[in-house]
């Protein structure tokens, strides 16, 4: 499980939009803190690079200080520049240590199915991550998925999945987390019609073009 890590935030007066494009230019994300027993949203900006560190820690579970208090947080949601992929708002949520939360986590797949290693099989990862509920501090760091036991066609749902002590996985039981399908060889890329066979668009025309030609000399004619 993941400690606790202490991020620096700083109260931001303006909401203004040109206020918060003049953040973003200078390396400062903006933010708004809330959570379940307070009425009010709490307006806020970190330093880019602090935020990259908080990342980093592999923390799920933060604390910063919001009205000269030590609050302990979860991040809830963070909106993305739809090309760069930058960083352009971020929520926080204020959490009790007493009381469940639902949030995301990694899926980690651990191992190498036998249907890859044996029968040259190709495996796909259909989740990233997923969603849990338990105390902020029995976070895990990532849920574990061991797909060793996994053949060709065969397939590994969220309820075959095993969750750790004090956690419930809340995803929905029929989710696809990974499977095993046939792997595309050489053969499977040449094509089934022979060169004898093989019909091309520029003859097809040519002659379509000889069949109408011919039948308008035969009309002439007639």
């Amino acid at each position: 499980m993941a400690d606790a890590y202490k991020i620096e935030v700083h109260k931001r007066e303006n909401m203004g939009s040109r206020f918060v494009k003049n953040l973003r230019k200078e390396g400062k994300i903006p933010g708004v803190y809330y959570s379940a027993d307070s009425k009010n949203s709490l307006p806020f900006y970190i330093i880019d690079s602090d935020l990259t560190q908080a990342f980093r820690s592999g923390a799920h579970l933060y604390q910063v200080s919001v009205g000269g208090k030590l609050r302990n947080v979860i991040i809830k949601d963070i909106q993305y520049h739809p090309v760069t992929d930058k960083i352009l708002h971020i929520d926080i949520y204020g959490v009790s240590l007493k009381d469940k939360i639902d949030i995301k986590v990694p899926l980690n797949l651990q191992g190498e199915p036998k249907g890859v290693a044996l029968d040259g099989g190709h495996l796909t990862q259909s989740l990233n991550d997923i969603e849990i509920k338990c105390l902020p501090t029995e976070i895990p760091e990532f849920i574990e998925a061991n797909v060793s036991e996994l053949g060709i066609n065969e397939t590994m749902y969220v309820k075959n999945l095993l969750a750790p002590e004090n956690v419930e996985i809340t995803a929905s039981e029929d989710l696809v987390v990974a499977s095993v399908t046939h792997g595309i060889t050489e053969k499977d890329l040449i094509s089934e019609v022979s060169e004898d066979e093989d019909i091309s668009f520029e003859d097809t025309e040519t002659d379509s073009a000889s069949e109408d030609e011919g039948s308008s000399k035969n009309s002439e004619s007639e």
